[in-house]
């Protein structure tokens, strides 16, 4: 964990010094996408960069991932955490895995390398010439029972049953990989067999996909870019939609209401033409685990749902989540049994001003016509600055299924409720900004019931709002993503603002 943070701290630094920039951030393809690749048991596959690891299942990349490789690979040296060279399965509930020059066996079932291991390459694979004891670049099961191991310019192919290379081998790349760029004739970085006759061979920022027969026979596809086709890797930035960030150096308070401070990063997008155009400052949600993905939050596709209706869009990457730091955590909330939820959304509410007032700086933003709007924890942040003195031109706000404490007692049962309802009624009290508050009848954490009875007190303790239930859409907690489902709703109360969307827009 110390080798992850420490990765991620490098890449922390290097996004708050860039200043503005028009990209994301993901897995870097400098100086290559991927250092191996290997099929598992139940869909899975793994690939591996650095000091860390990604599991796919299917086209995707799961939930919570890179995850480090040290702490995550039971039997692994510690000097493995550092990175592997190339992996691959066996077809026998074993997996060989390379470093240098070493390699060990994995048992897949028991979720650990065997015993024994690691062992040197030299005089344990029969048939490799001695300049390979050194390591390998690539190795991939092909059908057949052979497997393909490359290094540098050349690659061989190893017999499975009879346990050795086969006859005639090693050969140069160059000239017996149809589909290879001429670039790759010096060698390749990875290749993963994804287990349904598809094989992915990766160079740099490409990659070349085979389509192999049980007899062996393939087709392949020319190389195409890994960004943007593989989930884990950065995506180009939305230059449709002008988006581009900076760093905006804030201060909030966390629990106990000591004072945190840091560069928040600010990503923003705006329509086309020289505007000015009104704003909307989005607040995203919260995982208290994984904090450090993604690097920067960028919600593209909400972006576009605002820009169609001709807003601007801005969302910060607070303190404590991804590249801004992730010590403190500024918005703990102390636990699940006496979990304090004010001073992590009065935390949101106080980087959500710092961007309004950046924002109000900018020339192609109406600073007169200022829209907040949250999901999740961000939307619990929108109750409290509903109630919470803003800067002048911000006319209202939108609760996207906030909440927070979910999804630890199960449905309708978040943590310390009370404490909820106790904030609902505080800043009711308070509440100066129109607010429309949107849920999910189905919504995954709070259910149907719980949002009207917040919304009841927050009401009845004098906030000003409305409520739209969206009824069993399939939904659940993400209706933000949906602006088929919340568009009609927040169109109309834009109108009720003075600001005529631009909603016929397409």
């Amino acid at each position: 964990m110390r080798m992850f943070r420490a990765l991620w701290c490098a890449m922390a630094a290097l996004l708050l010094s860039s200043g503005s920039h028009a990209q994301t951030f993901g897995w870097s393809c400098q100086p290559k996408c991927i250092d191996a690749g290997v099929n598992w048991s139940g869909g899975r596959h793994y690939l591996f960069k650095g000091n860390q690891y990604v599991r796919y299942t299917g086209e995707d990349a799961d939930d919570y991932y890179p995850r480090p490789i040290a702490g995550s690979w039971s039997g692994f040296p510690a000097a493995w955490s550092a990175g592997i060279n190339a992996a691959v399965d066996w077809g026998n509930g074993k997996a060989y895995f390379f470093s240098g020059r070493e390699y060990l066996r994995f048992d897949i079932a028991a979720d650990k390398a065997d015993g024994g291991y690691p062992r040197p390459i030299a005089g344990n694979w029969n048939g490799f010439a001695a300049t390979w004891s050194s390591g390998i670049d690539a190795a991939v099961k092909w059908s057949a029972g052979k497997v393909y191991f490359f290094r540098g310019s050349e690659y061989l192919r190893f017999d499975v049953t009879t346990e050795k290379v086969d006859e005639g081998f090693p050969r140069p790349i160059a000239g017996n990989w149809p589909g290879f760029p001429h670039d790759w004739s010096s060698g390749i970085d990875a290749a993963v067999n994804w287990g349904d006759g598809t094989i992915y061979f990766f160079r740099g920022d490409r990659y070349v996909r085979y389509d192999v027969t049980p007899d062996g026979k393939f087709g392949y596809t020319g190389a195409r870019s890994v960004p943007g086709n593989w989930t884990v890797f950065a995506e180009p930035p939305r230059v449709d939609l002008n988006e581009t960030y900076v760093t905006v150096p804030v201060t909030a308070r966390g629990l106990g209401g000591q004072v945190h401070g840091g560069p928040m990063i600010l990503t923003f997008y705006r329509p086309k033409g020289a505007g000015p155009f009104p704003a909307v400052i989005y607040s995203h949600g919260r995982r208290p685990y994984n904090r450090e993905f993604p690097m920067r939050r960028r919600e593209s596709e909400i972006a576009e749902a605002w820009l169609r209706r001709g807003f601007s869009f801005f969302i910060a990457t607070r303190l404590g989540y991804g590249g801004t730091g992730l010590d403190p955590d500024v918005e703990e909330n102390g636990g699940c049994a006496k979990a304090q939820y004010e001073p992590g959304a009065r935390a949101a509410v106080e980087q959500a001003v710092a961007a309004v007032t950046y924002a109000r700086t900018l020339p192609f933003v109406d600073r007169n016509r200022i829209i907040l709007a949250g999901n999740s924890t961000g939307g619990l942040a929108m109750m409290v600055a509903a109630g919470t003195p803003m800067p002048e031109g911000v006319l209202g706000a939108v609760n996207y299924a906030g909440g927070a404490g979910g999804g630890v007692l199960g449905v309708g049962h978040p943590c310390n409720e009370p404490d909820l309802r106790a904030l609902m009624v505080k800043y009711g009290h308070t509440a100066r900004l129109p607010m429309l508050w949107l849920y999910a009848s189905d919504d995954a954490f709070w259910g149907p019931a719980l949002p009207r009875l917040w919304y009841a007190d927050f009401v009845k303790a004098g906030g000003k709002a409305e409520f739209q239930e969206i009824e069993n859409g399939g939904h659940g907690h993400d209706v933000v993503s949906h602006p088929e489902v919340w568009g009609p709703a927040v169109d109309a109360f834009l109108a009720r603002l003075g600001l005529r969307p631009a909603a016929a827009r397409r």
